[in-house]
């Protein structure tokens, strides 16, 4: 049987939920998606991710889009 994803996972679950999914569903395709992961993979997830965060933190500030 071939690895399911994370998100293959989530989507039969919520299909087989008709449409409703908990926050341990989620929780757990998260934790899923750790173990899906290589190690380097994972380590460029956190990197990105803190980079995201410090970029958003210094640009708080709300756009006016009209």
């Amino acid at each position: 049987m071939e690895k399911q994803t994370p998100v293959e996972w989530l989507a039969l679950r919520y299909h087989h939920r008709q449409g409703y999914l908990s926050q341990n569903d989620i929780a757990e395709a998260k934790e899923m998606e750790k173990q899906y992961l290589s190690p380097y993979e994972l380590w460029q997830k956190e990197k990105y991710g803190n980079i995201i965060k410090e970029d958003e933190a210094q640009h708080d500030v709300e756009t006016d889009l009209d």
